[in-house]
């Protein structure tokens, strides 16, 4: 999610995402095999924070993956904890937790196919889907 600073006002492009449609977030950062948040994380929840208290109206689905390395129960397990971590993060700033919905998906819907760092990293993402409140 982007967010610009211009005269004071904060844009945010979240809202602007048509429902139904994900984002993955990309600076969104867990530990290899954990589930605890990175602080340099915080800002972009912060902004997802924000967006979410400004527009009561909007539910959005965080949805967890892993790459297709280990056992896929522990790997739906880990993405699962993922978006409860992001989900408790995101209450802890006050926003109503009827708009926030998790999924965890594991392994089973890579981006990418292949067995290189680059492409196993590609699929480890949490997106956040907006299910309603935008149109």
């Amino acid at each position: 999610p982007a967010a610009s600073a211009g005269k004071g006002a904060i844009q945010r492009d979240l809202i602007l995402t048509p429902q139904g449609q994900s984002i993955r977030l990309d600076h969104l950062i867990f530990e290899v095999g954990k589930s605890a948040i990175d602080p340099s994380s915080y800002d972009e929840l912060d902004e997802i924070a924000a967006m979410l208290n400004d527009s009561p109206e909007i539910i959005i689905q965080l949805e967890g993956h892993t790459d297709n390395a280990g056992s896929a129960q522990a790997n739906m397990k880990l993405s699962q904890e993922r978006v409860d971590a992001v989900k408790k993060y995101l209450l802890s700033k006050k926003v109503n937790k009827n708009q926030v919905k998790t999924k965890a998906f594991g392994g089973t819907m890579p981006i990418a196919k292949g067995n290189s760092p680059e492409e196993r990293n590609l699929n480890r993402r949490v997106e956040m889907r907006v299910l309603s409140g935008t149109n």
